[in-house]
């Protein structure tokens, strides 16, 4: 029996690979459906009292019972049951009631943590980058990539 070529079962895994992930994004019926307005609904004021909402701003200050939120160019909104610091970042989901949204969830970020967040995963990257690259070569008499050995450069 004749043996089945690696690189041929790589590619066609690979081709399958990326046709699911381009099937998989077509064939959701509707996109829209079980998002909830957002920023632009709010500073419209196409809302009514008691419609769910999910907002994104940054945090101005406390109010009576909550704290005031900038929602990125629109309105200022109060947010009950929100404990913020002027200057974060705030993504929320709640209901809104006449000029307030009452908060069920709230995600808080101060600004830095993005920074962060990327500075890490670029040191991971080049960590990681730098071992493969010290532990591994190409071999190019066979086009793989195989663990190096003490003789190699």
């Amino acid at each position: 029996m004749r043996p089945i070529p690696r690189r041929g079962v790589a590619a066609v895994l690979i081709l399958a690979l990326g046709a699911l992930l381009v099937a998989h994004g077509t064939l959701t019926p509707d996109p829209a459906a079980g998002r909830f307005p957002g920023n632009g609904a709010v500073g419209s004021g196409t809302l009514a009292t008691g419609d769910r909402v999910v907002v994104a701003g940054t945090a101005r200050g406390d109010a009576p019972g909550g704290a005031r939120l900038d929602l990125g160019g629109g309105p200022t909104v109060i947010v009950h049951g929100l404990d913020a610091d002027p200057g974060t970042d705030v993504w929320l989901y709640g209901t809104y009631e006449d000029g307030t949204i009452r908060s069920d969830r709230a995600v808080v970020r101060a600004p830095w943590e993005i920074t962060y967040l990327y500075a890490v995963s670029a040191l991971g990257g080049m960590l990681t980058l730098g071992r493969v690259v010290r532990t591994w070569r190409v071999d190019t008499d066979r086009w793989v990539i195989v663990p190096r050995e003490d003789g190699d450069g």
